[in-house]
């Protein structure tokens, strides 16, 4: 995958979205490493560690997007406490973690 096609699924598939729900974050990690691992018509490790620099920066990117999409939660507003409490404007996801827990 050249860096003109990473970016172009990216722009189109992940930037501008909002990523507030645990599934929606780990769906796009889950297709961010499916993207980065795809090369000769198959999936493999070794293909994620040839494109690491580039997938290691789009996971980053994807973990910010999800920290920026969630600034406005307040886990003592809705009483969604995952591992820590988090406040209005503070940066931290906890809540999906109470949010993927709640599911069992």
């Amino acid at each position: 995958m050249t860096e003109k096609e990473s970016y172009t699924w990216y722009e189109t598939f992940v930037e501008g979205r909002e990523l507030a729900a645990a599934r929606e974050v780990l769906s796009k990690i889950d297709e961010t490493i499916r993207i980065f691992s795809f090369a000769n018509d198959c999936y493999t490790m070794d293909n994620l560690i040839e494109n690491i620099d580039a997938f290691r920066q789009k996971i980053g990117d994807i973990i910010l997007l999800t920290v920026r999409s969630n600034l406005e939660h307040d886990t003592r507003e809705s009483k969604r406490v995952g591992t820590f409490p988090k406040f209005k404007d503070e940066p931290g996801i906890s809540h999906l973690v109470w949010e993927l827990n709640s599911k069992d």
